[in-house]
């Protein structure tokens, strides 16, 4: 597996938010102690892996389902991948019950839909027909065998012609992008008038904090990490205007439902927001040294 991960990389020199070039190195590993270097932009926080593997690379991770083998070899599961996405997809309908009561989407996209446990949870709770968007061969027959339209590509590089969807959901998913501002901007386009997103990310900060190691948060398969205050501003750039939010702490996660907005390219987080994430990744930093010396 670590062959696989090892292949020619590439570099990424410029903030997929802000554009800028100026960053600081966070991490040189991640939680499986791979050599992976994380960057934080030092202008809007975004922080991103470089070097990375390439586009092509990241598909065949996925598509071969090389991804959940790596990470189940480090992380032995204690239940089965559906056990999870069902407990997830729960919480997910819970959070739409409220929004959806008396106005649910006629159809739904599931970007990087999975086994299509969710896409089919928002069918059973809503009404919806489900279409779900997949890159691994082996997840997306699961979903197809839900009875859910499934295509087997990468959303990137996925060509959706002149349909529309009342509903996008890019659950468990927006980290592992290559573009995640080309990808909400791909994702708006597919949306009718007025149609809405759910997205949900891990919250870089409140992870590193609750592991309390910088390097613990990183992940190979997480090109990008995200905070609050810069997942809002990628929403506002592409369009997107959060209406609701919510914290799943059993799973760590900050989910939002969005509203269509007017464009904001030009939104970027408050530099305020930038001098608080690195204050705490050093914090974090300091209480892994004190800790070490204490034992």
């Amino acid at each position: 597996m670590s062959e696989f991960i090892y292949r020619p990389t590439e570099y990424v020199h410029n903030c997929n938010l802000c554009g800028s070039s100026a960053h600081a190195v966070i991490a040189t590993r991640d939680r499986f102690l791979l050599p992976a270097v994380s960057r934080a932009c030092t202008r809007c926080g975004l922080i991103w892996l470089s070097p990375r593997m390439t586009a092509e690379q990241y598909v065949e991770f996925y598509r071969s389902g090389a991804y959940r083998a790596f990470v189940w070899s480090r992380i032995p599961p204690k239940y089965p991948l559906s056990h999870g996405q069902e407990l997830y997809a729960a919480t997910v309908a819970e959070f739409l019950h409220k929004s959806f009561r008396d106005n649910a989407p006629t159809n739904v996209i599931d970007i990087g839909g999975s086994t299509g446990i969710l896409a089919g949870r928002l069918r059973a709770e809503f009404g919806c027909v489900p279409t779900v968007v997949e890159p691994s061969e082996s997840e997306s027959a699961e979903a197809r065998g839900r009875g859910i339209e499934t295509f087997t590509e990468s959303f990137e590089d996925w060509k959706p012609g002149s349909r529309k969807w009342e509903f996008a959901v890019i659950a468990q998913s927006i980290e592992h992008f290559l573009n995640p501002r080309d990808v909400l901007a791909k994702t708006r386009l597919l949306l009718v008038p007025h149609g809405r997103l759910l997205i949900d990310i891990i919250d870089f900060r409140l992870r590193a904090v609750m592991v309390n190691c910088v390097e613990l948060a990183c992940k190979i398969d997480h090109p990008f990490e995200m905070t609050d205050h810069t997942m809002r501003a990628l929403l506002a750039q592409a369009g997107f205007n959060p209406t609701h939010s919510g914290h799943d702490e059993q799973h760590g996660k900050l989910i939002y439902l969005c509203d269509m907005a007017d464009p904001q390219p030009d939104a970027l987080p408050k530099i305020e927001s930038v001098v608080e994430l690195f204050a705490i990744l050093n914090q974090v930093r300091l209480n892994q040294h004190e800790n070490q010396f204490a034992g």
